[in-house]
């Protein structure tokens, strides 16, 4: 099928696109300590960017122990450019969500379906998850002034399924029916949260 009919036009091209996914080449070997010390010269060397050390280990151990981690602190101290440049250096950059103080729902996140084109429309974030479950790379979404919009409106339905232990049956509905020509990761029109993507 062409795509041009589906009701997922983006999601759609992804799966027609990626064939054989490039994998990211990552040190299996290395350390911790070199791990939050690379991370850090990256930054400043980089992206001119100077971080405390003490800081990133917190950033990278937040980030071993749980799929969501929130950065606290005065506007401009470097939370999200923090985000941004542990994407940049994982060579995957981050996918920066601004929040917006009107959202709600979770289809402020993820989209809706457009009864009047037919078709759905479709958000970044749901792109960059639909293409995170073709791949074993680390995505990292930032949700930038989550705090803006009551985040128990919006992300409440991620939150449930972050808490369950197994990762497939973390599945997030999308559209309430099914199409024949829905993008193949779609389930029941459900997409699974993938279990390499970071929510900050």
């Amino acid at each position: 099928s062409s795509g041009t009919n589906s009701r997922f036009c983006m999601l759609t091209e992804i799966d027609q696109s990626v064939k054989e996914p490039q994998q990211i080449k990552y040190e299996d070997d290395i350390t911790l300590e070199k791990l939050c010390q690379d991370f850090r010269n990256y930054a400043a060397k980089e992206l001119k960017l100077y971080y405390e050390i003490e800081d990133i280990r917190k950033f990278v151990a937040g980030l071993s122990v749980s799929k969501i981690l929130i950065l606290q602190g005065m506007s401009g101290t470097g939370k999200t450019s923090l985000a941004h440049a542990w994407g940049d250096y994982l060579n995957n950059p981050s996918t920066v969500i601004p929040v917006q103080p009107m959202w709600k729902e979770r289809t402020d996140l993820i989209g809706y379906y457009n009864e009047f084109t037919k078709r759905f429309n479709e958000t970044l974030l749901l792109r960059k998850m639909y293409e995170a479950n073709y791949s074993k790379d680390i995505y990292t979404t930032v949700l930038d002034e989550m705090n803006i919009a009551r985040v128990e409106y919006y992300f409440a339905e991620f939150l449930s399924l972050l808490e369950l232990p197994n990762a497939e049956e973390r599945l997030l509905t999308v559209v309430s029916d099914v199409w024949e020509d829905d993008p193949a990761q779609l389930t029941n029109g459900c997409i699974k949260l993938p279990p390499n993507m970071w929510f900050i």
